[in-house]
């Protein structure tokens, strides 16, 4: 994938919809939303992009797309079109059993 800051959107199993930003920086991706921050791996295969992340509450104030969780793991796999610059992948939450989410991404810019 591209190096940059990317706008993401995200939507749970039970449709509850979310956003915020993440950079991606040499195979490794940071980022976060009003309520949580994300940090992890990103890999690349002929397939296309996986990533673990883990993701931690920060705002007391904001319950996750999965509920009133503190921290989880995202298992994620899919696709970055590098024409469009854009990524969409889909993953499970290890912490919670059914938990599944789909996030699409679009390059907004270079990172420093």
């Amino acid at each position: 994938m591209k190096n940059g800051i990317y706008h993401v959107n995200f939507r749970s199993g039970s449709q509850t919809f979310g956003e915020g930003l993440v950079v991606i920086k040499d195979n490794t991706v940071n980022g976060g939303d009003v309520g949580y921050l994300y940090s992890g791996i990103i890999e690349h295969s002929s397939n296309g992009v996986s990533s673990e992340l883990l993701v931690r509450k920060w705002n007391p104030q904001v319950t996750s797309v999965f509920g009133p969780i503190n921290e989880f793991t995202l298992n994620l796999e899919g696709s970055f079109d590098a024409n469009a610059s854009t990524f969409s992948v889909n993953g499970t939450a290890q912490e919670i059993a059914g938990a599944t989410i789909t996030i699409s991404g679009r390059w907004l810019s270079e990172a420093a």
